[in-house]
């Protein structure tokens, strides 16, 4: 068990209220020491302002019954404030902002709400209680409607403010105009080429038919040509921000999730295929880069049990009754 990991464990157990809003779906629930005890799940497609999630988010923790319940963490998949952990900017894969959100919930729901990028909280889910939890410094790729990444090496967090690793550039747009705009405003990042989002993008160029990210996936698994094409592509642009995260770290442990990571086994040797392609690695003849790639333990659990964790340390009122 390494230190990130034990030094939790010491620590009073504590029921707190977790949430984690993607492209797709807004998840709650009731966590406990890595422990899912209620849980909801509403498509994001029904809520068309902040105003609306928070009325929504505010009914279903009231159907939780959790009056013993003072802190909560939700993740967001945008950049976070760390002071005020509000959502920075707009999301690209929604039509709307956060803008108020944190402080309407916090005061319709009764309780102390943290804010978090959904990335952030993912790696620290999975580092606590999934894949990582023997390792010391783990990556998180989620490759859902978007795609993140962070990092957590320890106790510590790299870049944690706002973990937007996924807009990391895998083209350059000075030396490429061809390079895919990002729903971010800019050209080349990983985003526009390893999301669900962008696989559903080039399948329609190819095709002519719209399919999501996760048929995407189904197709490949069903051997369809164009699919195959598509993810084969995918996994090539994913290989170079994963060699990004290795040369930042040289000895983490590689995570894959979200949505598309469904796919499974199948997409991780697809993937492992390109990392062990020459060039992409550096230090090749000591490092096989390829088998720390991992899929997640958690799947999309990831993402609320690390906003639990993440409150509960940020809440720094419990464990010192002097604060």
């Amino acid at each position: 068990m390494c230190t990130r990991v034990s030094n939790y464990a010491a620590r009073p157990a504590r029921r707190v209220l977790a949430g984690d809003i993607g492209g797709t779906n807004l998840r709650l629930a009731v966590v406990e020491r890595g422990a899912i005890e209620k849980s909801v799940r509403v498509p994001m497609k029904e809520f068309s302002s902040p105003q609306a999630l928070a009325e929504r988010s505010a009914l279903e923790i009231s159907r939780f019954g959790i009056n013993d319940v003072a802190v909560g963490g939700i993740g967001f998949p945008c950049p976070i404030d760390e002071k005020s952990g509000e959502p920075l900017f707009s999301p690209p894969n929604l039509s709307f902002g956060f803008e108020g959100f944190i402080d309407a919930l916090s005061r319709a729901a009764g309780m102390r709400i943290f804010g978090f990028n959904d990335a952030r909280s993912a790696v620290m889910g999975e580092a606590m209680f999934g894949a990582g939890r023997e390792r010391d410094v783990v990556i998180w790729h989620g490759i859902g409607t978007g795609y993140g990444f962070a990092i957590v090496d320890g106790e510590q967090e790299i870049f944690p403010r706002a973990n937007e690793g996924g807009h990391f550039k895998v083209v350059n747009p000075i030396l490429d105009r061809s390079a895919k705009e990002c729903g971010c405003g800019a050209r080349g990042c990983a985003e526009a080429y390893v999301s669900g989002t962008a696989m559903s993008e080039h399948y329609f160029q190819l095709t002519g038919n719209r399919l999501t990210g996760e048929e995407v996936g189904a197709a490949f698994l069903s051997k369809n040509e164009v699919a195959v094409k598509v993810v084969h592509q995918a996994m090539a642009y994913l290989a170079m921000n994963i060699s990004t995260g290795h040369a930042l770290t040289l000895n983490g442990l590689h995570v894959l999730g979200g949505g598309v990571a469904q796919i499974g086994q199948p997409l991780l040797d697809t993937l492992r295929i390109m990392l062990r392609s020459p060039g992409v690695v550096s230090w090749p003849r000591q490092n096989d880069l390829a088998s720390k790639v991992v899929l997640s333990e958690l799947g999309d659990d990831a993402g609320l049990l690390g906003a639990a964790v993440l409150a509960e340390t940020r809440d720094f009122s419990f464990y010192n009754p002097v604060l």
